[in-house]
């Protein structure tokens, strides 16, 4: 619940003002409760309907950036 929280404040941040900055703060602001998720709730659950909707969460922070940044050219190197 921590994590879909965190999405809800993120999207409606980013709704207000969608620019580089905006997203590149909201992803970082992100990143501690999609690692507390990732570590303490199993996403891949033999039972389908909460494996959808995990699922589901994680794909909708990942569409965050959307038209204005596209996550996969971004490297770290």
């Amino acid at each position: 619940m921590e994590l879909y929280t965190a999405y809800l404040t993120a999207h409606e941040s980013l709704s207000a003002r969608k620019s580089a900055d905006g997203v590149l703060n909201v992803m970082l602001w992100l990143a501690e409760p999609v690692e507390r998720f990732s570590q303490q709730v199993l996403v891949m659950d033999d039972d389908v309907t909460l494996r959808q909707a995990r699922v589901g969460l994680l794909q909708h922070i990942a569409r965050l950036p959307d038209g204005v940044v596209d996550l996969r050219k971004v490297s770290t190197t």
